[in-house]
């Protein structure tokens, strides 16, 4: 995770949105991602 995110910022990308589990949040805290108030939404086919 850590070279993917050096690899956004070699290419200057300003935004990385992560949808992960309650279980992952300290991880990806440390990692200087931070909740928001906007909730994801996803379709599922039938």
């Amino acid at each position: 995770m850590t070279a993917l995110l050096e690899w956004f910022d070699e290419r200057d990308v300003r935004i990385v949105e992560l949808h992960a589990t309650g279980a992952g949040e300290g991880l990806y805290r440390s990692l200087g991602f931070a909740r928001t108030d906007e909730p994801a939404m996803r379709r599922t086919a039938f």
